[in-house]
């Protein structure tokens, strides 16, 4: 009698289970389709021009594009009627806040696998030097049923770049390991600069970087000295150097340097491009 009770009750639960499995389905099918709309975005917060780890807003050519541009970057929604996002732009504000936004790009989920993109991220290359954009976020269900825009902004402006110069290419260990990083070519280039250095990976993760250097120049062409045996995480005043290891024979690297004419943290610089070089064993 307790054998057949048993059996009773284990397949009264199993039953249980599957209609509740089949009121979430239906749950979740009904929300697609009478259209309910997916939570609005959220932008990655952009990093701080000094952080070693470069995210959010950030111009382009830092990362995955040869050309001008700037890279935004959001967090994935939760949703599973997603059916993607759309990017929209202005370049008017009135006492810092943006108005009159349009639609920029549409990008449903997996349009940009060709450009070996993700869904988060959206490179815009129609940009100029000396404008604001600012920019918000919609996601879409796959019936089209939009969001509000994104509670929060983010906004960068281009100036003229410069040229990474050296080092480059393959070189020799400096027997004190110093190198000299070298840019020109840059007439706007008045203000401060923020130069890093990275082991050769795109992922601008914190422990990729291997130094950074800040400082001011009045120069279309300047350079500055990296002892990267001296170990030092911490600026040794408001700009500096800071070498976070040695370099290595045998491993290539990565720098460039970014131009803040109006100063640090004001959401406008001008990049220059990758320049990279290999130690030789």
């Amino acid at each position: 009698m307790n054998g057949c009770k048993t059996n009773v009750d284990m397949k009264t639960s199993i039953q249980l289970f599957g209609l509740i499995l089949l009121l979430i389905l239906c749950a979740a099918c009904q929300e697609e389709q009478q259209g309910t709309p997916p939570s609005a975005p959220r932008f990655v917060p952009k990093s701080a021009d000094t952080a070693r780890a470069i995210r959010g807003i950030q111009p382009s050519v830092i990362r995955e594009s040869p050309r001008r541009g700037l890279r935004l970057e959001w967090f994935q929604n939760p949703e599973r009627n997603l059916g993607g996002y759309e990017v929209w732009r202005t370049e008017q504000a009135i006492d810092g806040v943006p108005v009159n936004f349009s639609l920029r790009q549409k990008l449903p989920l997996g349009s940009q696998a060709a450009q070996n993109l993700p869904d988060t991220v959206f490179v815009d290359e129609n940009v100029r030097n000396g404008v604001m954009y600012y920019y918000k976020l919609v996601s879409y269900s796959r019936v089209d049923v939009a969001s509000n825009f994104s509670e929060e902004f983010q906004q960068y402006e281009l100036r003229v770049p410069g040229t990474a110069d050296a080092p480059r290419g393959d070189i020799q260990m400096p027997a004190d390991s110093t190198l000299t990083f070298r840019w020109l070519d840059n007439n706007e280039s008045a203000g401060f600069y923020c130069l890093k250095v990275y082991v050769d990976d795109l992922d601008f993760k914190e422990e990729n970087c291997v130094a950074i250097a800040t400082g001011q120049t009045f120069f279309a062409s300047d350079s500055i000295r990296i002892n990267f045996n001296r170990v030092q995480t911490t600026f040794p005043g408001t700009v500096g150097t800071k070498v976070f290891r040695p370099l290595e024979r045998g491993r290539r690297y990565f720098w460039f340097v970014m131009f803040h004419p109006l100063g640090f943290e004001t959401n406008v610089g001008a990049p220059s491009n990758r320049q990279a070089f290999f130690i030789n064993p």
